[in-house]
């Protein structure tokens, strides 16, 4: 399955399952400014995947005004959370997240900062893949 949004840039969500009575997901990935797309919260079906905007904590500053984001993801089970630039196992899946992030607006802190941006929004990059242990 696929899905896909033409927006100012392109966004895709796709899965690839077994056909069998019972599919098994095994390969899945994102690139987009969600985690799912519109309307498809079962999309990644048997894992779950939000994002409710929340940030790892990480300071942001003038140098690096990069925000890491957190997405909460589950196979029925524990819920676990990921972050940018990591690779955890889910379930039977592997996930590898490349991009979870967004720049913060140096707008917010114009009062100290030499350079202003106009917001970023959020982007993901990532796979899940199923481990066949």
């Amino acid at each position: 399955m696929a899905a896909g949004r033409s927006s100012s840039r392109s966004e895709w969500w796709f899965t690839l399952a077994t056909v069998d009575p019972e599919p098994v997901l095994l390969l899945a990935g994102v690139h987009g400014l969600a985690v799912l797309p519109d309307d498809e919260p079962d999309f990644f079906a048997p894992l779950t995947l939000t994002h409710d905007g929340s940030e790892c904590g990480q300071a942001t500053d003038c140098d690096d005004p990069w925000d890491p984001l957190r997405v909460e993801m589950s196979q029925g089970g524990p819920v676990v959370p990921v972050t940018h630039k990591t690779r955890t196992d889910v379930g039977d899946y592997r996930v590898v997240v490349n991009l979870a992030g967004r720049f913060r607006d140096l707008h917010d802190m114009a009062d100290h900062c030499n350079e202003w941006t106009d917001p970023v929004p959020q982007d993901f990059h990532m796979m899940m893949i199923h481990r066949g242990d």
